[in-house]
């Protein structure tokens, strides 16, 4: 909420908008890849779960838990 105007959410101004859309364009790529990396982390943790003894319901559990442990 706005401190000037209590009860109103704040509001980007234009140029700010602008440059959040610029930083979100910069980082894309980035994101994009780092977003595939991370999944095969999930993917990883919770074969690696499985191969342990793990069913794959305790696996899925665990990795939705606890992520790939490294984050």
């Amino acid at each position: 909420m706005s401190k000037e105007n209590p009860g109103q959410p704040n509001l980007a101004s234009p140029q700010d908008m602008m440059r959040m859309v610029s930083n979100i364009k910069e980082r894309f790529e980035a994101t994009v890849e780092f977003i595939a990396i991370q999944a095969k982390l999930f993917r990883a943790s919770y074969e690696a779960l499985i191969d342990q003894g793990f069913t794959e319901d305790q696996a899925l559990d665990l990795v939705k838990a606890r992520g790939t442990l490294l984050n």
